[in-house]
């Protein structure tokens, strides 16, 4: 019997996104939450796990893997029969990879920046002027990822797959970002109907703990 998977991760992090995944996979897992308000983050023990101090991680028998790519790929690898990541070679799978490379490098990064530099950083480091580059190279990659959109209901055409989840979670935090209307009234739309799946109600529900 395969072992269970254990995800350690924050709320309203990349680690939602994992959550999610390994909810529409419907596999046995538990989730370990770790405080960065409390400095778990920097624990001997985590930092053993990820000596970059961050979230998420998972565990899985003897793996420990960080970076949320990374992990999604492994669990939708593991469980291909549900169609969350197509074969290795096709023209499907590319896509998905396509989509996974741009939210990442494009889309969120320039959420991030602008986090860093509004309270993530200390205030000594923050740079104003950079929020505003921030917000303007999410408007091109917000606009870049409307063009990208196919004909399908899905990112990648007729089938849910990585690049939703991806997508439609970097879609949600441009909210606390105040970015969310710098999306097309289409990927608004888009982004309500994935995050309004069970899946990902059950991931919020679970990370947000009783």
């Amino acid at each position: 019997m395969s072992s269970p998977y254990v995800l350690w991760g924050a709320p309203r992090s990349r680690s939602t996104r994992l959550a999610w995944i390994l909810e529409e996979l419907d596999v046995e897992w538990t989730w370990n939450p770790i405080s960065f308000r409390n400095g778990e983050h920097r624990a001997a023990a985590f930092l053993a796990m990820n000596p970059a101090g961050k979230v998420p991680v998972l565990q899985h028998g003897e793996l420990v893997l960080s970076e949320s790519t990374a992990i999604a790929r492994y669990l939708a690898a593991r469980h291909p029969d549900t169609g969350l990541l197509p074969p290795e070679g096709t023209s499907a799978g590319a896509i998905v990879d396509r989509w996974l490379s741009f939210v990442t490098t494009e889309l969120e990064q320039a959420l991030w920046t602008k986090a860093k530099h509004t309270f993530a950083l200390p205030a000594k480091l923050r740079v104003e002027a950079v929020r505003g580059t921030a917000e303007a190279e999410f408007k091109r990659a917000a606009a870049v990822a409307h063009t990208m959109f196919g004909t399908g209901p899905y990112a990648a055409g007729d089938t849910f797959t990585l690049a939703d989840v991806f997508l439609a979670h970097t879609c949600s935090w441009s909210r606390s970002g105040k970015l969310w209307d710098r999306l097309s009234p289409e990927l608004q739309e888009y982004a309500r109907a994935q995050l309004a799946r069970p899946a990902y109600q059950r991931a919020v529900e679970i990370e947000s703990g009783p």
